[in-house]
């Protein structure tokens, strides 16, 4: 394992341990939190071998992770988190900025409470929650359970599509890979729900709500929003 870090405005103390299988570093701004303003900024840089797992908490900063076969954990109240070609479960959660995360092999829950979701090439379960912006799921294979007040929520699935969207500040956009089927349950207070009509969609259809089989049925897949309308359509 190798660390990198760069302290700007002061000094800080570094501490780390290790054991048969865990490393773990834990970084201390000299003089307190007190500190944080006065301009102090601390970066750090771990170098990990591949087949790793990372958990990483900080209360002030960005966190950007990439290239690891493990689960990666991030809790951040003060910054981004951003993760690229991860094999193995995540749990990505900030109070404080967006999360992004691409070529994911493994189940994803993904939380924030101050900006957008956006998640894509994700081969696993997804569970997303923002009280703050948007969510965007793109290319995934895996049933999705998605939460926002604060934005829109558009979903590609690249095989059996499934899972519940919920939104009270936008519309939903769905698209569904070529011969896959579904159940369906949509609601749109406060706008439309319209299917396109290759979809081959046979249930009850009204303007604002809509409840059947697409193609060959499946898994259910319930679409509801508060402010906003549903497209249902295929990729």
């Amino acid at each position: 394992m190798q660390i990198e870090a760069d302290a700007r405005g002061g000094p800080v103390e570094f501490d780390l341990q290790h054991s048969a299988n865990e490393v773990r570093l834990t970084g201390q701004v000299r003089g307190g939190w007190l500190n944080l303003f006065r301009g102090r900024e601390v970066r750090v840089r771990a170098r990990v071998p591949r087949e790793f797992s990372v958990h990483v908490t900080t209360r002030g900063g960005r966190v950007d992770i990439e290239e690891v076969a493990g689960a990666v954990e991030v809790h951040t109240t003060g910054g981004n988190v951003d993760v690229d070609e991860i094999t193995g479960d995540l749990d990505l959660r900030t109070t404080g900025g967006t999360i992004d995360a691409t070529e994911i092999e493994g189940d994803t829950e993904a939380a924030t409470t101050g900006g957008s979701i956006r998640l894509e090439d994700v081969t696993g379960d997804v569970e997303a929650r923002t009280s703050g912006g948007e969510i965007r799921i793109e290319e995934v294979d895996g049933a999705v359970d998605a939460d926002t007040t604060g934005g829109s929520i558009r979903v590609s699935w690249t095989a059996t599509p499934g899972g519940e969207l919920r939104t009270t500040g936008g519309g939903i956009e769905v698209e569904l890979p070529e011969d896959s089927g579904v159940q369906l349950r949509a609601r749109a207070t406060g706008g439309s729900v319209n299917i396109d009509d290759d979809l081959e969609f046979t249930g009850s259809s009204e303007r604002n709500q809509a409840e059947g089989q697409i193609g060959p049925g499946g898994p259910n897949l319930d679409l509801r929003t508060t402010g906003g309308s549903v497209r249902v359509r295929r990729r």
